[in-house]
């Protein structure tokens, strides 16, 4: 209609045995569900056997050739023909790798699939392919397609070999980084459950995240702290040449610990325990320092802080997941585009 967004609408009236279906080939073995080892720094990851969705909307040399370099890598492949039966399949099944054919846009808008697919909050690990078709001319430029969410562009060719080969370097590059990613939630739920203040900032002393402890000791919220060029003011009952020393030890890469007064929000000063790290990053240079500090009185009052700040923390979690939830039985994405 005239005036109205577009809509991709998706209930539980999708039928999936004539828009979804299985990767299956006769005389290929179906691959077995293993378990990889990825390693991300000091915690060990296991990566499950890889889920990818393949959404064409009929059936061709280029569709088929994925679905057989997926059953030979071992990864588990679905084929979605319409954009609802996508969204749906993607919805129960989280796929890791989502394939979309943008060969022909009178069978359905790609770009708009993508967008819809990004919509979904569990979709930000994912990654999502266009297949495109090979330029006649001049290259095009790729900014359409980031800006719909994608990935990456894969442009068209049914060899076997070249659709194997791109499933390999998608698994061993982009995937294996969204892995890690995915990880660095569990890390940063680590970090905001502590009881310990945990700050992190740039070489250049720029903050980059305190936690909830952090928020509770200092008096500053973390909204407060991101603005830029925030500096949080020294006391003046550190030695004088106690900030040079800790500089100092952290340019050479050193760890300090010892006790250092930070000033609160209020203006009192809090002596604290303090461990400094640094953190090397590119090029072999410190790009990060950890400070984990605890304040060496207040204990019980840091503690009830921290309480309360953990049961609001399982609040929003609990109602995220009942967000999520009810999303999986109806969706509506619109799209001014499609």
């Amino acid at each position: 209609m005239m005036g109205c967004a577009s809509s991709i609408h998706i209930s539980d009236r999708v039928n999936h045995s004539e828009d979804s279906q299985n990767c299956s080939h006769p005389g290929h073995i179906k691959p077995q569900s293993t378990l990889t080892e990825v390693q991300f720094g000091p915690m060990k990851l296991y990566e499950d056997q890889l889920q990818v969705l393949l959404v064409f909307a009929k059936e061709d040399a280029q569709s088929n050739s994925f679905c057989w370099a997926c059953e030979r890598a071992g990864f588990r492949c679905n084929v979605s023909r319409t954009p609802e039966a996508a969204l749906e399949s993607f919805l129960e099944k989280n796929h890791d790798l989502i394939i979309i054919d943008h060969r022909h846009s009178r069978c359905f808008d790609a770009e708009a699939l993508c967008r819809s697919i990004r919509g979904i909050s569990c979709s930000h690990n994912t990654v999502i392919v266009a297949v495109v078709k090979r330029p006649d001319r001049e290259e095009a430029t790729v900014m359409p397609l980031i800006s719909a969410g994608f990935n990456r562009r894969y442009v068209e060719n049914p060899n076997m070999m070249s659709c194997y080969n791109e499933l390999l370097q998608l698994h061993h590059g982009e995937i294996r980084a969204q892995i890690k990613l995915r990880a660095c939630n569990a890390v940063f739920t680590a970090l905001e459950q502590s009881q310990e203040a945990i700050e992190i900032s740039s070489e250049d002393h720029i903050i980059q995240y305190v936690n909830p402890a952090y928020e509770c000791i200092m008096g500053y919220q973390r909204e407060e702290l991101l603005k830029e060029n925030t500096e949080v003011p020294k006391s003046e009952k550190n030695k004088p040449d106690l900030l040079e020393n800790i500089s100092s030890c952290i340019r050479r890469g050193k760890e300090w610990q010892g006790v250092y007064y930070a000033k609160k929000k209020n203006g009192d000063s809090v002596q604290q325990n303090v461990k400094m790290t640094p953190v090397v990053g590119q090029g072999g240079k410190i790009r990060h320092c950890v400070s984990v500090t605890r304040p060496l009185n207040d204990h019980n009052k840091t503690e009830k802080c921290c309480e309360r700040v953990q049961a609001e923390s399982q609040t929003d979690i609990q109602q995220f997941s009942k967000h999520k939830d009810r999303r999986k039985g109806s969706l509506d994405v619109r799209s001014d585009d499609l």
